[in-house]
């Protein structure tokens, strides 16, 4: 049996975090300012604008990015010979028998994806790490390829600049 663990990218957790967090800092120095034209004078009268984002950064940064940990799922994969579980942190279990598996298409409409279809063309998994995870998002699909039969097609793409490649793992027969 194999192992991985990844954070699970959430946008709608996530931009409701962060609107959530500066709203707070926002609202909070505010309040300990006197208003928002005195938190200005505040940030102004800091002496020098390094010195001031120095401070946010230390403040209000920092601990933003600490905190953003908090909101990503942690969802551990388990690869058996015939099956993969997908285990998230407080959440039910998954698991996917590789002969429900129809296709499986690497970096599809973004980079650093997994996608699990069924033979009907239904969604069983999506794999979105929060951070680049290239071993979870190839080694995956070649384990379950190299049990059962995919066709494997290749497709180069190109985001802003940056090459990558979209593969796709057919179920053949």
């Amino acid at each position: 049996m194999q192992t991985y663990q990844y954070q699970e990218q959430n946008s709608t957790k996530s931009i409701i975090f962060i609107v959530i967090y500066f709203t707070v800092w926002i609202i909070g120095a505010s309040f300990y300012f006197g208003g928002l034209l005195q938190l200005a004078d505040a940030v102004d009268n800091v002496g020098s604008a390094k010195l001031a984002g120095f401070l946010v950064g230390i403040l209000v940064i920092l601990p933003f990015f600490a905190m953003m940990r908090l909101v990503y799922t942690k969802v551990n994969v388990e690869i058996e010979q015939n099956t993969i579980r997908f285990i998230k942190k407080g959440k039910e279990t998954t698991t996917i028998l590789y002969s429900e598996i129809g296709k499986m298409i690497v970096n599809a409409e973004r980079m650093n994806t997994l996608h699990l279809y069924d033979k009907n063309g239904g969604l069983l998994w999506t794999i979105l790490p929060m951070v680049n995870a290239k071993d979870l998002i190839t080694e995956i699909p070649q384990i379950i390829a190299g049990s059962e039969n995919f066709k494997i097609d290749t497709t180069s793409k190109k985001f802003f600049g940056t090459a990558y490649n979209t593969i796709s793992y057919q179920r053949m027969g």
